[in-house]
């Protein structure tokens, strides 16, 4: 199978490794216009094979992953012979309707995608939004692909700019926390290295314990938090400060981006 990657930034960097890792047995090409892209692509992935231009990758793909930019789409596919033999299309771009991506690339051969960065190690989280005119086998391939990187939940497409400010954008409001927590825990007095793993361990194991027991947070965050204890006493500073309310505030600005990008 011949895999395409129009642009070779992280995300697309992310999705080709993990596919790359998986058991699918293919090539894969990338089509960038910066030289620092795909320098850092080819570090990475130093058998890939760099095309051209983007018609170049396209007419000599199966499937093309759209990684580039969303202001970029326009000039980057403006070349494209119109045809439903070509390859299938999976977009990753926020706010890019479906209805606008089969108009740019002419071709009803066209699954939308958020994935998120722990696609990279197989530990992605991806919505995904099936265009009804794509072919069954169409959608089980993509599925599968994207399966090969993280866990992969099909949604309508009027979800996916929600899908995009949970866990397109989530990582980094996760790294954030943790962050926090790790300059608290040094400011503590506690090396910073014991500091930086105990961190790291909480949040998988935090994570782990929701996944594997399918216990509802609301529910795990009860059986840590004994009456007048440290937790709640630091349970009680993040609500006085209205912690939920910045969580939510930040997953709504990231929704709201996302449908503004969708009207650009």
């Amino acid at each position: 199978m011949r895999i395409g990657f129009v642009g070779a930034g992280k995300m697309g960097l992310a999705l080709a490794k993990g596919v790359d890792q998986s058991r699918f047995q293919c090539s894969i090409a990338i089509s960038d216009p910066s030289v620092e892209a795909r320098s850092l692509f080819l570090s990475q992935l130093n058998h890939v094979k760099v095309m051209p231009d983007n018609l170049s990758l396209c007419l000599a793909s199966d499937v093309v992953f759209l990684a580039c930019k969303p202001q970029q789409l326009s000039s980057a596919m403006e070349s494209l012979p119109p045809s439903e033999d070509g390859p299938l299309y999976i977009s990753i771009l926020a706010g890019t309707p479906v209805e606008k991506l089969t108009r740019l690339l002419r071709s009803n051969r066209v699954i939308r995608a958020m994935p998120n960065t722990p696609c990279l190690i197989g530990k992605g989280a991806l919505g995904v939004a099936i265009n009804h005119s794509v072919s069954a086998a169409d959608q089980g391939l993509a599925e599968r692909l994207l399966g090969g990187v993280g866990v992969v939940l099909e949604v309508e497409e009027s979800m996916l700019d929600a899908v995009t400010g949970v866990s397109g954008s989530g990582p980094a409001y996760v790294y954030k926390f943790m962050e926090a927590m790790i300059h608290s825990a040094v400011q503590a007095g506690l090396d910073a290295e014991v500091a930086r793993r105990l961190v790291v361990e909480t949040v998988i194991g935090a994570g782990e314990m929701v996944k594997s027991t399918g216990e509802d947070p609301e529910v795990l965050r009860g059986h840590v938090s004994s009456p007048g204890g440290t937790t709640v006493a630091g349970l009680s500073i993040m609500d006085e400060l209205g912690f939920g309310h910045v969580i939510h505030s930040a997953v709504q600005a990231a929704i709201e981006r996302s449908q503004e990008l969708a009207k650009a």
